[in-house]
C-alpha cells in the first residue's frame, strides 16, 4: 500500500511540478551548442525554473545547481489550481530536505564535457547556510526516506531520457532543511542566503526568491507586478562556454 502511495505522488510530481524542468531542458540540451538563452516569458514555469537554477562557468569548467524547494512547488500548485490537499501531500514529501540536482563537469581539450558522477559530487558537495556553517548531504546508503529512495533513481531517468548525458548526470542529492538544533538552514521566503559549493565552485542563492514574494499592487493601473531576475545568457566562443551577463 504504502509503494502505491509512493508511485501516486511521484507520478503526480513527474507530469506536474516537475513540467518546470521541461523548461530547462533548453538550458542543459543547449550547453554544447552554439547558443544558449531562457527566453523572457511570463510563464511561471519559466520564471520559477530560472529562480531556482544556479549557473556557473570558470575557464573549462562548468557548475549548475537547481534548488527544489518545496516552497516553490507549492507555488507553481496553487497557479496550476491544484488542490489543497494536493500541495499538501507533496508538500510534505519535501519538507524534510533541501533538495538540490548538481550538475559538475570540465570541458576537453577537444570540446567535449566530462561529467562527474553521482558518488563523486556526493563527496564534493556542501551548504554554507547564512552564519557560514556547513552541511554535507545526507549519504544515500543510510536514507531511509522510502518515497526519495524510489523518487531520485525515478528523477535521474527521468533526466537521461530528456537530455541525454548532460541530464543523466545532474545528481539529486538530500540535505536536512534543519540544523542540529532545529532551526531551517535556509528559508526561500525570508531574507538570508544560502550557498552552495560544489569542489572549489560556490554558488549562491539571494533570498528571498524573487518568484515567491507576493505580488505587488500596482495603484495605477490596479495590475500586478513582481520583482523578476533572469538567469545569465551563454554563448560558446572557441570551445568554451561563457556568461553574457551576470546573474
Amino acid at each position: 500500500m504504502l509503494h502505491l502511495k509512493i508511485t501516486k505522488d511521484i507520478t503526480i510530481i513527474y507530469r506536474r511540478t516537475f513540467l518546470l524542468l521541461g523548461c530547462l531542458a533548453p538550458l542543459v540540451i543547449g550547453l554544447g551548442s552554439q547558443h544558449v538563452a531562457l527566453s523572457q516569458s511570463s510563464s511561471m514555469n519559466d520564471v520559477i525554473s530560472q529562480d531556482i537554477t544556479r549557473i556557473k562557468q570558470t575557464n573549462n569548467q562548468l557548475t549548475m545547481v537547481v534548488w527544489f524547494a518545496k516552497e516553490a512547488i507549492e507555488k507553481l500548485g496553487k497557479e496550476r489550481s491544484w488542490s489543497e490537499e494536493r500541495i499538501q501531500r507533496i508538500s510534505t514529501r519535501f519538507e524534510p530536505y533541501i533538495m538540490l540536482a548538481v550538475l559538475s563537469g570540465r570541458q576537453t581539450e577537444i570540446g567535449f564535457f566530462k561529467f562527474q558522477d553521482r558518488t563523486s559530487v556526493l563527496e564534493k558537495v556542501t551548504i554554507i547556510d547564512s552564519a557560514g556553517k556547513v552541511y554535507r548531504p545526507l549519504d544515500d546508503s543510510r536514507s531511509s526516506d522510502p518515497f526519495m529512495k524510489i523518487f531520485i533513481p525515478f528523477m535521474q531517468g527521468y533526466m537521461r531520457q530528456m537530455a541525454g548525458e548532460l541530464g543523466g548526470n545532474m545528481h539529486f542529492l538530500l540535505f536536512s532543511a534543519r540544523d542540529a538544533k532545529g532551526n531551517l538552514i535556509a528559508d526561500p521566503t525570508q531574507y538570508g542566503k544560502l550557498r552552495v559549493k560544489v569542489g572549489d565552485q560556490q554558488l549562491q542563492y539571494k533570498l528571498p526568491l524573487n518568484s515567491l514574494l507576493p505580488k505587488q499592487p500596482n495603484t495605477t493601473t490596479n495590475q500586478h507586478f513582481q520583482k523578476i531576475i533572469y538567469l545569465p545568457r551563454l554563448t560558446k566562443s572557441n570551445g568554451n562556454v561563457k556568461i553574457l551577463s551576470p546573474m
